[in-house]
Formats: structure tokens, sequence, C-alpha cells
């Protein structure tokens, strides 16, 4: 953690400031995407199915982008600069966010981050898959398995972090719109810290930042002619 500090004009200040600005346009690239997604109309099955490899890596992408909003909250909440001037509100939306993204860290590390092949394995195992793949079309075979497999790691998952509190048929579309309107609610809640902790460092620090800077200092990096 590090050393206590009054003032908000530091390199570690700034530093949390632009993780959460990169972590927030990548969520928005990430929305951006889906919404592409959604409004393409494929009418031909195969076309469908390899849809769903993108699919499945948009929820990849949106839970490491949760696991991300857990490192920064950790980062605001060790910054004594900040954390010293937080009231009990800011406090409350920062754990309200961290706890809706930590609950998805078990199913990230599975097929996100860790890619345990054990969860590989026991989804082999569980669909009868040995040896290797011959198929006329991997792609559209890699589409549905993503998906198999995001069920799979969901519910391998429940031991540490029952999101369900059932095992999910992720190829059963009641279940598929269970999962997609959890992942967006959590999705939502872990992004709403954002803009309520980014005011807050805004009105701390506005003066100080005033005081110390020279006008030269306030332009951005990119300039134009």
């Amino acid at each position: 953690m590090p050393e206590s500090n009054t003032s908000t004009v530091t390199p570690r200040v700034a530093a949390v400031q632009f993780k959460m600005l990169h972590i927030q346009f990548r969520a928005l690239r990430i929305g951006e995407d889906r919404e592409r997604l959604n409004s393409q109309t494929l009418t031909d099955n195969r076309d469908q199915i390899k849809q769903m490899r993108n699919v499945a890596y948009g929820f990849i992408d949106t839970m490491v982008c949760m696991e991300h909003i857990v490192g920064v909250i950790n980062d605001i909440l060790s910054t004594s600069e900040l954390r010293d001037k937080m009231d009990r509100e800011i406090l409350t939306v920062l754990n309200a966010s961290k706890k809706a993204a930590e609950k998805w860290k078990p199913v990230r590390n599975r097929v996100g981050g860790h890619l345990c092949i054990d969860v590989f394995e026991s989804f082999c195992t569980e669909h009868n898959y040995q040896g290797v793949f011959l198929s006329d079309d991997l792609e559209a075979d890699l589409g549905l398995l993503n998906m198999l497999a995001i069920g799979s790691a969901i519910n391998d998952a429940r031991k540490t972090c029952d999101i369900f509190h059932r095992d999910i048929n992720i190829m059963h579309m009641p279940d598929m719109r269970i999962l997609v309107n959890q992942l967006n609610e959590d999705c939502t809640t872990a992004l709403s810290y954002f803009d309520p902790v980014s005011r807050f460092m805004y009105d701390v620090g506005r003066e100080e930042k005033l005081a110390a800077a020279h006008p030269d200092d306030t332009v951005g990096i990119v300039q134009g002619e």
C-alpha cells in the first residue's frame, strides 16, 4: 500500500484515473461489439452457429473486464490520497460494484483466465469427445464448443460461486436468457462505480490541481495544429 499522502496531485492518483478510463472504454468496445452482433441477420444455420464463437468471446471479454474492475477498485481503496477523503456513499458504491464483478471470477478463471485444462477435460468427458477433432468446419464447431465450455465452467464453479443456484444448460434457450440477463445486470452494476468516483476525484482534486499546474499543463497529449 502506498504511503499516506493528503495531496491528490500524485502519479498514483493519475494512474488510478488512467486505469479507470482504460477499463471503461474497453467495456464500451465490448458493448459496441455486442450491438453489432445483435444487428446482424443470418439465415444460414451454419453461419448462425459460427456466430456463437463471437458471442462466447463476448461473454469471456465481459468477465475479464469485470475482473479488471475488481482490480482497479482495490487500487482505489489502497490509494490513501483518495481513500482517506471518501465518505460512506462512495464506499458503498465501490463495494457494490466489486461484489457484482467478483462473483464471476471463478468462471473467468476457468475459460478466460487460467484456461484450466481440468475444465476442458471434464467437458470432453461429459460429451464423449476423444482424440483429434475431425470436422469439415472446425470454425462452426468452435463456436458451439466455446458456448458449451462456458456452461460447463459455470456449473463447475458452483463450489466457490453459485451464481444460479443450480446447473444450467447453456444450449437451452431459457437458460441462455437467464445467463445473458444476469451477466448484463452484474456488468452494469460493476461499471456503476465509474461516474460517482470520477466526480469524486474531480471534486476533491480540482482546486489543488489548478493551483499546482501550469496553464500549459491542462492541454492533452495530442494537440492539433
